[in-house]
C-alpha cells in the first residue's frame, strides 16, 4: 500500500500533484496560498516550488503528456475558473436546493434557453446533470423543444450519446436528468485553446480521427431508432475524462416516426455546421444524411483548425453551404493525412447521394483508416475537380480549365517527341525521311490540341448545363410536389369531413360492426399519421397532421407582421385573457405566500391610496377591506391595499364595533403570510366587546393558518408548482397568434382552408374529446373507438361469457315453463342480460348493458336502483287487447318496454349531455326531449319508441277489459290530486325553463323513477310524472284492410304530422279515469319540461340488432 512521502516538501508537492498538473503554475500558487504549512514558512514553499518546475522541465522532456483528464482534457484550470465565473447566471436555483428526488450540488453552465447543474439523485444515489428551462424563457416553444430534447434521448443508449434517465415535464420547473459528464468540457473549448497554440500535439489527426468515428458511431444507433440530431457542432460535444466523445443536446432532434415534432415554423440547426438541405429549409424532405454532413463540418474544423463555411452574416454563410467548395484540409494543414481530406470531402457533398450514405459507412472508412487499411472514398475525378474548382473561383475558372488540360495534352506530346528523337539518333539512315514524319507528327499534335482546348470548352459547358438542368429539374419537382400537397391538403379535408359523416352511422355498437369500426379508425390514423405512397398498390402518399400543421407554419411566415398594438389587442380579445390573468396573479399569491417572490412595499401601496377619495369611517372602510380577503370568494393581487384599508378601518372604529373590523385586519394579515399577526389580532378582537360573536371566525382563521405550516407547506407547494404549469399552458395558448393577413388572397384562402383542416384534425385527435378517440363528449356522444371497445366486449358480457350463458339459460326455461307467456321459446338477446322475475308481476326482466350496470333485487325481490343503474326491460307476452276509438281488437307480439321512464343519467351516458330544463338527480326522468332527439338516441342503441298500442298494454297491464276503471274512492282521489296540480301548474304559466315562484318539483310530477306504485306488469309511473313520446302520428289508422286487427300497428302519416304523447297526469276537466284514455298531439320538435320517453325493445329472432324483430 502506497503513502506519502516523508520528506515535507515532497508530501506537500504529492498532494498538489493529486489533483493538478505540475505545469500548472496559476493553479499552484492559488493552491499553496490555502495551505497553512506553506503560508508560514517561505522556505518550505520555496523548496515545493522547485520540485514543482523540475517536475514539470521532466514532463516536458517526456514528450509533453497531456494533463490530467486524457488527450483532449486541456484547460482543467480554465474550466474551473469559468464554471466559477458563471455560477451567478444559475441564481435561479441555489446549492442544496431540491428539485424532485434530486439534490442540486452546483451550477455547471447555460446556454440560451437552458441552464445545467450537477445534482445528486437520492432515490437512486448517483450523481446526475439536471438540466432546466431558464425560468425566463417559459414558453410553449421552449417547452416543446425541451419535452422533444427528452423524448428524443430516451430513445438512445449508446456509449457516445450522453444518455436521459428521467424527464419532468407536468410540473415547474420542467427537467430533464441526464448522465454526467465530469468537467463539462466540450470540443468547442479544446478547439479554441488548441487554436491558441503554435502547433498540434503528436499523434492529434489519429486522435480526432477515432473521436469522429466514435461520434458517427453514436449516431448512427440515434439513426437506427429513427432521430436525427438536426444541431451537431462542436459545442454540443462533450469529452469525458477517457476522452470519449458523448453527443448531447437533441432538443432540435427530429424522430421520425413520432407524432411529436418540432415546432411549427422551426428552423432548426446552427448556421456554420447545417447542411445545404436546412440552409434551403427542405424539412419534410430531410433525412440522416443532413447529419452526415453537418458531423463532416465538424471533421473538417479538427482537421483544418477553422471552419469550412465563414462569413459575417447567416447569408454569407448560407450561400458558401451552398456554392462554395472549400480547400482540402490537407491544403490548410501540410501535416493532416491525405486519407481523411478525401472522407471529410465525401461527408460534405453537396449532393446527399453523393456523400456516405449512413454513418455506420463513414466511421468504417475513419477505421479503416485507422487500421492503415485501404479507404472507400476516392478522390473526385476531373470531371468534378474541374466543377468544384469552378464553383471556388467564378471568375477565371473558364480559362484555366482550358490551360490546364492543353497543358497536360502538350506535356504527353513532348514525351512522344523526345522517344522520336531518340529514334532517330540511333537510324541517322531515315533521317530525312524521320524529319518528315516529325513535322506531320508535329501538325497533327497543333490539331490534337486544338482539339483537346474544344473538347475542354465543351466538358466546361456541358457541366454548366447539366447543373442548370438538374437545378431546373429540382425546382419543377418542388413545384410539383407543392401541388400535390395542395391536392392532398384538400383530399385530406373532404375525407375528414366524410369520416364524421360516416361516423354518426356507425351505430349501434355491436359485434357485426366492428370491421366497419376498424375500417374507419384505420382511415382517422391514416388522417392524423400520414401515410407513405405505395405504387405497387397503387396508394399515393398522405400528408400527416405535423405535415400540414408545418405547410401552414410556412404559409403564415410570409403573412403580414402584426403592429406591438394589434398584438396586444388580439391578446386581450383572447376569451382565455381573463382566466391567464386571474391565475397570474393567484400563483402571483401563492409564490409570495411560500416566500418564492416579494410582497409589494406597504408604503408604495400607501402612496396609491393616498391619491384616492376615500371613506373616513370604519363601517365604510371595512366594507371596501373585507371582500378582498374573503376566505368564501378569494381575490388575488389586493393584499397588501385589504391590509392598509384594515388598519384605518380598526382605528376610525368604536369601542363596539371594533371587535368585528379587528376580525378583517386579522384575516388581511393571514393574506399576506404574516401569520403569528393574524391570530394575535384575532384573539385581541375576542377579548373586545362583541368579541364571543367570532369564535366561528377564529376557528377558520386557525385552521387556515394550519394549511400554510408544518406537513401542510409542502402540499402548497406542488399546489402553486401545478397552477404554475397551468399558467404556463394558459399564457401559450393566449399569446399565440390567431389571426393572419395576407397581399395575395390566393394566399389567404389557403390560409382559412389549411387553418380549418388542422383546427378539424386536432379536433379529431383530442385525447378528452376528439371523435376517433374512446371518450364520451358531445356533440357525438361515445367516440368511434369506446364503440369499437364496446363492441368487442358486449357479446362476452350478455352472451356468449360464461356467466351470461348459465343467465340465459335459467331465463329461457322459466319463460319457456311460465303460464305468462304460453310456451314462448326465446335466445338471448345481445346487449340485455338476464336480472330475474318480478315477484309480483311475474314477468321476466332484463338488464340492457350500454345504459348502465345492472339493476340488482334486494332481499324482496324488488330493484334497488342507484345513480350507475342502466335501463330495466320488461319482457311483455303477446296478445289481442281491445282498442277503444274506434273499438277494434290490437294484436301485439312479445316485445320489451322499459320499467321506468328513461333517467337523465341513461342519457347522458350515451349522449355525453343533459336537454333536461331541470338537472336534477340522475335517477330523475330526463326531459325537454323531442320526438326526433329520442329517435336517433334510441337508434345508436339498437331500441326505439314505443307504439301506442306497446304502450297502452303495458299501461293496463293487458288484463283489465276496455271499461275497466279503478274503484270510486281511488279515482276521486287521482282526480283531486291532478286538479290540485293543475291549478298549481296553470298559475305557474306553464314555464318550461324554470320553477314558478313557490312552485317546487312535485307540483310539476317530476319524481326519481320508480317513486310510484308499479301497476300490474311492473311497469311505474305510467300515469304520473313526464309524458312519453310514442312512435304513432295523428293522422294514421291502426286498422287493417276489411276492419282486420293489424299486427304490432303503428299509425303512420307523411311524416310531418303531429306524434303522440302518452301518460302524464290526468287533466281533471276531462271525463276520463286511466292514462291509456289519453292522447296528447303535439309537433315532433316540440320540447317541453314534462314531456320524456319510455324505450321499447323488438324481440330478435337472433342476438344481433341488425336482424328483424321476430
Amino acid at each position: 500500500m502506497s503513502s506519502l512521502p516523508h520528506d515535507p516538501a515532497e508530501s506537500l508537492l504529492a498532494r498538489f500533484l493529486a489533483s493538478h498538473s505540475a505545469r500548472d503554475s496559476k493553479a499552484f500558487e492559488a493552491w499553496a496560498r490555502a495551505q497553512s504549512e506553506l503560508a508560514a514558512d517561505a522556505a518550505l514553499l520555496a523548496r515545493v516550488e522547485r520540485l514543482r518546475a523540475q517536475v514539470a522541465r521532466s514532463d516536458e522532456l517526456l514528450g509533453g503528456a497531456a494533463p490530467a483528464g486524457g488527450f483532449f482534457g486541456r484547460g482543467g484550470t480554465k474550466r474551473a475558473d469559468r464554471s466559477a465565473d458563471d455560477s451567478s447566471l444559475g441564481a435561479s436555483f441555489t446549492p442544496g436546493q431540491r428539485v424532485g428526488t434530486f439534490k442540486l450540488t452546483r451550477f455547471l453552465a447555460q446556454g440560451g434557453m437552458g441552464q445545467v447543474w450537477e445534482a445528486y439523485d437520492e432515490e437512486l444515489r448517483r450523481p446526475v446533470a439536471l438540466k432546466f428551462v431558464r425560468p425566463d424563457h417559459v414558453d410553449a416553444r421552449s417547452l416543446e423543444r425541451f419535452e422533444r430534447e427528452a423524448r428524443a434521448g430516451g430513445r438512445l443508449n449508446h456509449p457516445s450519446i450522453v444518455r436521459t434517465l428521467a424527464f419532468n415535464g407536468s410540473g415547474a420547473p420542467a427537467w430533464i436528468a441526464q448522465e454526467l459528464v465530469e468537467g463539462s468540457w466540450t470540443l468547442k473549448d479544446f478547439l479554441d485553446e488548441l487554436r491558441a497554440e503554435d502547433k498540434t500535439p503528436e499523434g492529434y489527426y489519429r486522435k480526432a480521427a477515432e473521436l469522429v468515428a466514435s461520434l458517427a458511431e453514436g449516431l448512427e444507433a440515434a439513426h437506427q431508432a429513427r432521430v436525427i440530431h438536426r444541431d451537431i457542432k462542436p459545442q454540443n460535444i462533450l469529452i469525458a475524462p477517457d476522452d470519449s466523445p458523448k453527443l448531447t443536446d437533441f432538443g432540435l432532434a427530429r424522430v421520425i416516426d413520432d407524432s411529436f415534432l418540432s415546432v411549427t415554423g422551426e428552423f432548426a440547426g446552427t448556421y456554420a455546421y447545417m447542411s445545404p438541405e436546412q440552409v434551403t429549409a427542405k424539412r419534410i424532405g430531410l433525412d440522416h444524411r443532413s447529419d452526415i454532413f453537418s458531423l463532416g463540418v465538424v471533421l473538417y474544423e479538427l482537421l483544418s483548425l477553422r471552419r469550412p463555411f465563414e462569413g459575417d452574416t447567416t447569408h454569407q454563410i448560407s450561400q458558401k453551404i451552398l456554392f462554395f467548395e472549400p480547400p482540402e484540409p490537407s491544403k490548410v494543414r501540410s501535416q493532416c493525412p491525405r486519407e481523411l481530406s478525401i472522407i471529410c470531402g465525401k461527408a460534405l457533398e453537396k449532393d446527399p447521394d453523393r456523400r456516405y450514405a449512413t454513418m455506420a459507412e463513414f466511421a468504417a472508412d475513419l477505421r479503416r483508416h485507422l487500421a492503415d487499411e485501404p479507404i472507400h472514398a476516392r478522390p473526385p475525378g476531373t470531371l468534378v475537380r474541374v466543377i468544384k474548382w469552378a464553383r471556388r473561383n467564378p471568375g477565371p475558372s473558364s480559362a484555366a480549365a482550358v490551360g490546364t488540360i492543353a497543358l497536360a495534352v502538350i506535356s504527353g506530346l513532348l514525351v512522344k517527341q523526345v522517344r522520336t528523337a531518340n529514334d532517330l539518333a540511333e537510324s541517322n539512315l531515315a533521317l530525312e525521311q524521320s524529319n518528315v514524319d516529325l513535322a506531320s507528327q508535329t501538325q497533327r499534335a497543333e490539331a490534337s490540341e486544338r482539339e483537346s482546348r474544344a473538347n475542354a470548352d465543351q466538358a466546361r459547358r456541358n457541366a454548366e448545363e447539366a447543373e442548370r438542368n438538374a437545378a431546373a429539374a429540382q425546382l419543377a419537382l418542388e413545384v410539383a410536389e407543392k401541388k400535390t400537397n395542395d391536392v392532398l391538403s384538400l383530399s385530406a379535408q373532404k375525407d375528414h369531413d366524410g369520416l364524421v359523416a360516416e361516423a354518426a352511422k356507425l351505430w349501434p355498437a355491436h359485434p357485426e360492426t366492428i370491421p366497419a369500426y376498424e375500417d374507419w379508425l384505420r382511415r382517422a390514423n391514416e388522417l392524423i399519421n400520414g401515410r407513405p405512397a405505395d405504387e405497387s398498390k397503387g396508394l399515393k402518399k398522405r400528408p400527416s397532421l405535423e405535415e400540414h400543421k408545418a405547410k401552414l407554419a410556412e404559409l403564415r411566415a410570409e403573412a403580414k407582421p402584426l403592429s406591438e398594438a394589434e398584438i396586444q389587442a388580439e391578446r386581450a380579445s383572447h376569451p382565455k385573457y381573463a382566466e391567464l390573468q386571474a391565475k397570474q396573479a393567484e400563483l402571483l399569491w401563492r409564490s409570495r405566500m411560500l416566500g418564492d417572490e416579494p410582497w409589494p412595499s406597504e408604503a408604495a401601496a400607501e402612496a396609491e391610496l393616498a391619491k384616492e377619495s376615500l371613506p373616513t369611517d370604519a363601517d365604510a372602510l371595512n366594507s371596501l377591506a373585507w371582500p378582498l380577503v374573503d376566505p368564501a370568494k378569494p381575490i388575488y393581487g389586493q393584499e397588501v391595499r385589504a391590509l392598509l384599508l384594515a388598519r384605518r378601518a380598526v382605528a376610525a372604529a368604536s369601542e363596539e364595533k371594533r371587535s368585528g373590523i379587528r376580525d378583517t385586519l386579522a384575516w388581511a394579515l393571514l393574506k399576506v403570510g404574516r401569520f403569528d399577526e393574524a391570530l394575535s389580532e384575532e384573539r385581541t378582537a375576542q377579548s373586545e366587546p362583541g368579541g364571543e360573536a367570532l369564535k366561528s371566525s377564529a376557528a377558520d382563521l386557525e385552521k387556515a393558518v394550519g394549511t400554510w405550516r408544518g406537513e401542510e407547506l409542502a402540499k402548497r407547494r406542488g399546489e402553486r408548482d401545478a397552477l404554475g404549469a397551468e399558467v404556463a399552458t394558459l399564457a401559450a395558448q393566449v399569446n399565440e397568434r390567431r389571426t393572419y393577413e395576407f397581399a395575395d388572397p390566393e394566399k389567404e384562402w389557403w390560409n382559412r382552408h389549411l387553418a380549418k383542416l388542422v383546427s378539424d384534425l386536432e379536433l379529431l385527435r383530442d385525447p378528452q374529446t376528439g371523435l376517433m378517440n374512446d371518450v364520451l363528449a358531445e356533440p357525438f356522444g361515445w367516440g368511434v373507438a369506446k364503440r369499437y371497445e364496446f363492441a368487442q366486449s358486449i357479446g362476452k358480457r350478455s352472451v356468449d361469457g360464461a356467466e351470461a350463458r348459465s343467465l340465459w339459460s335459467e331465463a329461457i326455461a322459466a319463460i319457456k315453463s311460465s303460464p305468462k307467456y304460453g310456451g314462448l321459446e326465446i335466445m338471448p338477446q345481445m346487449g340485455l342480460l338476464p336480472i330475474g322475475m318480478d315477484p309480483d308481476s311475474q314477468l321476466w326482466e332484463f338488464a340492457h348493458l350500454q345504459t348502465g350496470a345492472p339493476a340488482v333485487r334486494g332481499a324482496d325481490g324488488k330493484l334497488v336502483l342507484n345513480e350507475e343503474t342502466g335501463l330495466v326491460f320488461v319482457l311483455i307476452p303477446s296478445g289481442t287487447f281491445l282498442w277503444q276509438a274506434p273499438q277494434h281488437e290490437v294484436k301485439l307480439g312479445t316485445y320489451f318496454l322499459s320499467k321506468y321512464e328513461m333517467t337523465q343519467g341513461q342519457w347522458q351516458r350515451i349522449a355525453a349531455s343533459n336537454p333536461s330544463g331541470f338537472h336534477l338527480s340522475v335517477l330523475h326522468p330526463v326531459q325537454q326531449v323531442s320526438w326526433p332527439m329520442c329517435s336517433e338516441l334510441l337508434e345508436h342503441m339498437g331500441l326505439s319508441l314505443p307504439s301506442e298500442a306497446q304502450w297502452t298494454c303495458a299501461a293496463r297491464s293487458a288484463e283489465f277489459p276496455l271499461h275497466w276503471i279503478r274503484s270510486d274512492t281511488e279515482r276521486d282521489r287521482r282526480r283531486a290530486r291532478a286538479s290540485d296540480r293543475s291549478l298549481r301548474h296553470n298559475r305557474a304559466g306553464a314555464a318550461s325553463s324554470g320553477l314558478a315562484s313557490g312552485q317546487s318539483l312535485e307540483e310539476l310530477g317530476l319524481c326519481v323513477v320508480g317513486t310510484h306504485a308499479a301497476n300490474g306488469y311492473g311497469f311505474h309511473e305510467m300515469g304520473q310524472s313526464v309524458w312519453e313520446w310514442c312512435l304513432d302520428e295523428n293522422l294514421g289508422s291502426l286498422v287493417g284492410e276489411g276492419g282486420n286487427p293489424k299486427m304490432d300497428p303503428v299509425a303512420t302519416g307523411d311524416g310531418t304530422s303531429s306524434r303522440s304523447l302518452r301518460g302524464g297526469e290526468i287533466d281533471p276537466r276531462t271525463n276520463v279515469d286511466e292514462p291509456w284514455e289519453v292522447t296528447r298531439w303535439v309537433t315532433p320538435e316540440s320540447r317541453s319540461h314534462d314531456v320524456g320517453l319510455r324505450p321499447s325493445r323488438a324481440l330478435r329472432l337472433s342476438p344481433s340488432p341488425l336482424h328483424p324483430p321476430k
